[in-house]
């Protein structure tokens, strides 16, 4: 039997990955309209460096302490949108070396399109931008990705 302490339903099937939302909010608070649609969107994980101590002094096992956490890159794939915000921050951050962050919001939706397992990653900025290949043979939509790195991220359920 699982055990329930939120007082919320509790939800037996895992959420589905292919309905999801992201949402840039420039400036810190402001949502960004046109940026949106994603094809995809991976990268969302975090790591822990380990540190090994000497040996205990009851037993011969080193402890291992936490050292720092290390968080991947966010990573976004999407047809490609000329004069978007996105695509104009992006473009400062590789032509100028201007980094303007933003925090990101990305959420795992429901059959109602509500969200039900959400991320926050703050003070993103763009590390890495590419696009697909480019292919007279092929009738499929250029895609670009684009990498993000950010300061933390926070997770949460509604």
């Amino acid at each position: 039997m699982l055990f329930q302490t939120t007082g919320l339903p509790l939800i037996t099937d895992p959420p589905l990955g292919f309905r999801f939302g992201v949402v840039f909010l420039m400036n810190g608070k402001f949502p960004n309209p046109i940026d949106i649609r994603f094809k995809s969107v991976s990268g969302i994980g975090v790591s822990m460096e380990l540190e090994e101590t000497g040996k205990s002094t009851t037993t011969s096992v080193k402890n291992r302490l936490a050292k720092k956490v290390e968080y991947e890159q966010l990573v976004l794939e999407r047809g490609v949108l000329v004069g978007s915000p996105l695509s104009i921050l992006v473009e400062k951050a590789f032509k100028d070396m201007k980094v303007t962050p933003a925090n990101v919001i990305v959420s795992v939706l429901n059959e109602l399109f509500l969200p039900v397992k959400t991320w926050m990653f703050y003070k993103a900025f763009p590390v890495s931008w590419s696009i697909s290949g480019i292919d007279a043979s092929a009738n499929d939509v250029l895609i670009e990705k684009i990498e993000l790195s950010y300061s933390r991220f926070t997770t949460f359920s509604l």
